[in-house]
């Protein structure tokens, strides 16, 4: 056998071995930290898919960041606006009855308008109190209470509860700029497909005025050639 055939079949061999090697970790089952991030970031995403522009106006109008808001109904309910804690926190944002007063809103906590207004309301009461840039103690109070993250003698940024929140945010933000990006995309298809049709449209155009200045040209020629043709007969 040649060096050529050999190296030839060796190239072929490695490759058919590295294309396995590819396949075989492609639908390698994920590890349990893995399935459970792929898990949240598919709660995250139906709450995204369900509450958005909800979402979006309360962001606006109490200046809490999207991703901050959805993240806490991932971890206070799921995403499920019906759930009721064994302290009588309801809703989306599981906001309980004292909250309605500190806040001024009495409306149903099952609906889901409601409860994400309510906890973005308090999210922005618990800012002016604990101070505009300290989220972890923000949140720590909201799962606490003021007094409760007042009196308690632990560090905001080692917090289980402020961890998860912080971590539900994250995976909304990835969320959101996946969806952004998307529409970003989707308008430049749009933009480029209407240029493409203009283009057509213009060839088109372009084509039957040459194809009607040739009929045109070629009518009058042939009047020509058969005046002439009279003249001289």
């Amino acid at each position: 056998m040649s060096i050529t055939h050999s190296s030839d079949a060796y190239a072929k061999k490695t490759e058919t071995k590295q294309s396995r090697v590819s396949t075989e970790q492609s639908v390698r089952p994920l590890n349990k930290k893995q399935q459970v991030h792929l898990a949240k970031k598919e709660m995250v995403k139906k709450i995204i898919r369900n509450y958005n522009d909800i979402i979006v106006k309360v962001s606006i109008t109490y200046k809490i960041p999207k991703a901050m808001i959805a993240g806490i109904i991932a971890k206070e309910s799921g995403g499920d606006a019906n759930i009721v804690s064994p302290k009588d926190a309801r809703g989306l944002t599981q906001t309980r009855a004292i909250v309605d007063g500190v806040v001024g809103m009495n409306c149903n906590s099952f609906e889901p308008k409601c409860s994400i207004e309510k906890g973005a309301a308090y999210l922005n009461y618990l800012r002016k109190i604990q101070g505009e840039e300290n989220m972890p103690k923000i949140l720590l109070a909201y799962n606490r209470g003021p007094q409760g993250a007042k009196n308690c003698d632990c560090n905001p940024d080692n917090d289980s509860y402020v961890n998860e929140v912080k971590n539900y945010s994250k995976i909304a933000l990835d969320v959101l700029n996946e969806i952004e990006k998307r529409s970003i995309i989707e308008k430049i298809e749009k933009v480029e497909t209407v240029k493409t049709v203009q283009v057509v449209k213009n060839i088109e155009k372009s084509s039957k005025e040459k194809e009607t200045t040739i009929t045109t040209t070629t009518k009058r020629s042939t009047k020509t050639t058969i005046k002439k043709f009279i003249e001289l007969h």
